[in-house]
């Protein structure tokens, strides 16, 4: 899949202080209204750019520079060795200077998948006079009891198993469809595809790292970032509560798309960026 790109997407590269990050990159369609302004793909623990594949060219229709990358140590992108150098304040350091390298920097959108979105979070608050919106995708203000027993035992079993081999049985219970809610398509066929190139010590590190930090995903929403919420009406991950109380405390709108699990974007990508669109538009009047 890494190599079967859309006409409308090309290959870009960010430098950081970590060392470069591969990057996707859709410009404005032809034709298309210019918005003045970027948007940024922030893809979650066990993602890759490539997630974003189905939604980029879309976000171009709609007149927006949209971007997608690689976090530091996954897939395609090289990291540091040793995992202290994978947590979520590095990665968002590595975010808000991607957001200094966008084709629009003084207006973007930052939208993160996840851990993504505790990325995305953290990377507005160092570059918040930039950044024009928030959109927290599948993601709450922490982890999950399901994720924080996955992630701690990922992490335990990592010191014995090869990492990658614990992420992939992290994965295959990632997004189990929840009985009560019906069955929801899971991730596209090339989601294992995304683990040989990611380092051991991305995968370890975040592990250790992502729980540990939910505290600080309970500060109060970034003062003048307007903010939204998306989640898969069939997200097994966390309940439609969490998502709901979410929301309340970020004061920010709340969209449950139909038929979509914790992977909104792959399963209901059309919808997905509409709910986006309709969200910055509104800001724009």
């Amino acid at each position: 899949m890494a190599n079967d790109l859309p006409p409308s997407v090309v290959r870009r590269r960010f430098t950081t202080e970590a060392g470069p990050l591969a990057a996707l990159y859709s410009p404005p369609t032809p034709g298309a209204p210019e918005r003045g302004a970027s948007v940024i793909l922030v893809s979650g623990y066990l993602g890759w750019k490539e997630d974003f594949l189905p939604v980029l060219p879309l976000l171009a229709e709609g007149g927006y520079h949209a971007y997608a990358y690689d976090h530091r140590g996954q897939h395609e992108s090289p990291g540091p060795a040793g995992p202290e150098a994978y947590t979520l304040d590095t990665l968002a350091a590595d975010l808000a200077q991607i957001v200094q390298q966008v084709s629009c920097p003084q207006s973007v959108h930052l939208v993160g998948l996840c851990m993504g979105a505790s990325v995305a979070r953290l990377a507005a608050a160092r570059s918040v006079e930039k950044v024009r919106t928030l959109t927290l995708v599948a993601a709450t203000l922490g982890t999950s009891l399901t994720q924080r027993l996955q992630l701690r035992a990922a992490a335990t079993a990592s010191r014995f198993v090869e990492p990658k081999s614990v992420a992939r049985a992290v994965l295959a219970h990632w997004d189990r469809p929840s009985p009560r809610r019906g069955a929801a398509a899971g991730p596209d066929q090339g989601t294992q595809a995304r683990l040989p190139g990611t380092s051991a010590d991305h995968l370890l590190g975040l592990a250790r790292s992502w729980p540990r930090a939910e505290h600080r995903q309970h500060k109060a929403v970034l003062p003048g970032v307007p903010a939204l919420l998306i989640h898969g009406a069939k997200d097994s991950l966390y309940s439609a509560d969490q998502y709901v109380r979410a929301a309340e405390v970020l004061e920010a709108p709340i969209v449950a798309l139909p038929r979509a699990g914790h992977c909104v974007h792959l399963h209901q990508p059309r919808a997905f960026t509409q709910t986006l669109l309709n969200f910055w538009r509104g800001l724009d009047g």
